[in-house]
């Protein structure tokens, strides 16, 4: 967290607890939007996370990330949802207490996202076996189909969620996931029969529309185009119209609100665990999004918070801001009437509030505020006052004032000495007492004030920013400077080493890096073959026979080692010799001089990616008087294959094949190479007269056979 200080100035400070001016709203939504517009869309306030919604994707949630964030103290890296996932898993298995995290803000903040993205990070970095990852499918796939039937594209929010929902994701004694529970709660059902201009139903209607097959909608009775489903049926009824349709559209609401507990109670089938073992577990609560519309007409109101506008209008006083309502067609609208009591409904809603309240209550909590920049879900853009407000009702301010009636900065006390220690000449390079002692010689040395500091029993508690602030600084002028002294130690080292390598030596790390380039990731046993040196040649020239090396003698030999050639028809083993000379490769066969490849003409060379030891070296094959392609197998394939490249300088005309590579066998003709894995290394002709290479897998056969 320290190192993100000296960025201070363009990117604001991580927690807003580091703020000079903390009691200054204006410098509270400076910071955030100094972050915002560097794409640092989290912020901490304390262990508070402020999350302002980006609008757009960012490459903050890859796997990499999640594992970053594994098991890392809280404040060690920048603020991150998964810092939030992971503190409050790591706390639970210590100390195996039960927790939750409350995901809250308006309507289009980022609260439902949130959510996915702890669900993720759960499934991602907890241990798992072939049956928890069952566990860990279910509840990630449980997202999705409470969002069809239960989310709604809004006003404010595409994917607005019109229910709440909490949660719990049960673990074993040993922290794997291994069930979960839903609680669902003030279900908006009646979007089913109305919803205001420019917003539309549950998403499912419309994707079983979009993306039923054809026979399901014909079974259904159903036709793709939306448009053609509106409450405008009459109903023969001895109820007035009005009334008729009261009743339409309460049994709709009923029929889908029934629907859609059937689901949440499926879900929570499937995510049910058996085991009767104790369990710890983590909440989710993603609070149902607050919404203000142009007219507001599904909220009750209390006698004592309601204040009279005009006729038929009132105003609440939410924890939101102010909002108006009117009570025309209010009880008709709420009253389901399948229900004629609209007290049992509330006193319904009442009980269900108040067991979460219960829940929660016997939780330890970790809070997550979500903010949305602006109502256009523009990126980019950061509306102040719409900002100021809700940073002002999420109490986030008050909230910043608690944590800053103490210390700025806490930090144990082995962190805080590890990172400053070159500060002071007697905790560098090494302190071998007591961190606390190593800590207080540190402070002292600085220069810190006896009401500037405290020290804890483990940890180091700064009062004030400018302290730290300060500390960085200079951490980071020394830090520069040590930096330059390393740099030109090492410079000194390396020119030193250097004029100390053979040329033997030299040429040996050059064909090294070269093999590198062309292997690394690539292929199969080449991380093994690393360490083991090349050879200048495995033939010397008396194992060459006298009369062969009589005709090739005008050229020096560079290297030469024992190879398999496949007859190109037949594919039978031969045993020859490859020799690489200065301007041509030759094949030997005892006295005879079998082909000759010219460097300048050479096509290429390829191999496989698994661990085989066979490569085919490409030649011109434009007319029958030349020769196909090459075929050969050799103990020492990346030896062999980096020489052949680095001599014909054909670097770039190499290729890693997956699976099956062709090549020539005479003009017109071309013959295929299978690459495959199996239990036994062979080579042979397949009944579909390919060649057939087969290799056991590098993790059976070891680190043996290869150069």
């Amino acid at each position: 967290m320290e190192g993100a200080l000296t960025a201070r100035d363009r990117v604001g400070v991580q927690d807003f607890v580091l703020l000079d001016s903390y009691t200054s709203e204006i410098s509270f939504l400076d910071n955030l939007r100094r972050r915002f517009r560097e794409n640092l869309i989290y912020t901490y306030i304390g262990t508070l996370l402020v999350s302002v919604n980006p609008y757009k994707e960012l490459d903050i949630y890859t796997h990499k990330k999640k594992e970053l964030y594994q098991g890392v103290n809280f404040f060690e890296l920048p603020p991150h949802i998964y810092a939030i996932a992971d503190n409050a898993y790591r706390v639970m298995c210590t100390e195996y207490t039960n927790h939750f995290i409350l995901i809250s803000g308006e309507s289009g903040a980022g609260k439902t996202e949130a959510s996915k993205k702890i669900l993720e990070f759960y499934a991602k970095t907890c241990q798992t076996t072939e049956q928890l990852q069952v566990v860990r499918d279910r509840l990630l796939l449980s997202n999705p189909v409470l969002e069809a039937f239960g989310n709604a594209k809004t006003l404010r929010n595409d994917n607005s969620s019109r229910f709440g929902k909490y949660m719990d994701i049960q673990f074993s004694y040993m922290g794997a996931p291994v069930g979960g529970h839903i609680l669902s709660y003030l279900l908006e059902k009646s979007r089913v029969a109305h919803q205001n201009h420019g917003e539309r139903n549950f998403h499912i209607f419309y994707q079983l529309l979009e993306g039923g097959e054809e026979e399901l909608l014909r079974w259904l009775g159903l036709d793709r185009n939306p448009l053609q489903y509106h409450y405008l049926i009459q109903v023969l009824s001895p109820l007035s119209v009005e009334q008729a349709f009261c009743a339409r559209d309460a049994l709709a609401k009923a029929i889908y609100g029934r629907t859609f507990t059937w689901l949440v109670n499926k879900i929570n089938e499937s995510l049910a665990n058996q085991d009767s073992s104790r369990k710890t577990v983590i909440g989710l609560l993603d609070i149902y999004g607050f919404e203000v519309f142009d007219v507001n007409r599904h909220k009750l109101a209390d006698q004592k918070t309601r204040k009279t506008m005009c006729r038929g209008d009132f105003r609440l006083l939410h924890y939101a801001g102010e909002v108006t309502y009117n009570v025309v067609g209010f009880l008709d609208k709420n009253n389901d009437l399948l229900y004629r009591n609209l007290k049992e409904v509330a006193t319904q809603f009442k009980y269900s509030l108040m067991g979460l309240i219960d829940i929660l209550i016997s939780k330890v909590p970790s809070y997550v505020r979500c903010i949305k920049p602006n109502d256009a879900k523009q990126p980019g853009r950061f509306d102040d006052m719409l900002v100021r407000h809700q940073v002002k009702y999420l109490g986030l301010m008050e909230h910043l004032r608690v944590r800053r009636a103490g210390f700025a900065y806490r930090r144990k006390f082995d962190a805080f000495l590890k990172r400053y220690k070159l500060l002071c000449p007697d905790t560098w390079p090494n302190w071998h007492g007591p961190a606390s002692e190593g800590v207080e010689r540190l402070v002292k040395h600085i220069g810190y004030k006896q009401e500037e500091y405290k020290m804890g029993r483990t940890k180091i508690f700064i009062r004030f920013p400018k302290t730290l602030f300060a500390t960085e600084d200079a951490y980071q002028a020394s830090k520069n400077a040590l930096e330059l002294l390393r740099k030109l130690h090492t410079w000194t080292l390396v020119r030193k080493y250097c004029k100390g390598i053979s040329a033997q030596r030299k040429l040996q790390m050059q064909q090294k890096v070269v093999a590198s380039a062309l292997f690394k990731g690539k292929k199969e046993g080449y991380q093994q073959s690393v360490t083991k040196p090349f050879s200048d040649s495995r033939l010397r020239e008396q194992d060459i026979n006298p009369k062969a090396f009589q005709l090739i003698r005008h050229e020096r030999l560079q290297y030469g080692v024992p190879v398999i050639k496949y007859n190109r028809n037949g594919f039978k083993p031969r045993p020859r010799q490859l020799l690489l000379m200065q301007t041509k490769a030759y094949i030997v066969e005892e006295d005879k001089i079998k082909q000759q490849i010219e460097y300048a003409t050479l096509k290429g060379v390829s191999v496989s990616n698994l661990s085989d030891r066979v490569f085919v070296i490409h030649v011109p094959c434009e007319n029958n008087n030349q020769k196909g392609d090459v075929i050969l197998q050799c103990d020492y394939v990346f030896e062999t294959v980096t020489k052949l490249c680095t001599m014909a300088s054909k670097q770039n005309s190499f290729k890693i094949v997956q699976g099956s590579l062709k090549f020539m066998i005479q003009p017109g003709k071309e013959g295929i190479v299978d690459f495959t894995l199996g239990h036994e290394s062979q080579v042979f002709k397949g009944k579909n007269g390919h060649l057939m290479v087969v290799r056991i897998s590098v993790s059976v056969i070891g680190t043996e056979g290869f150069d």
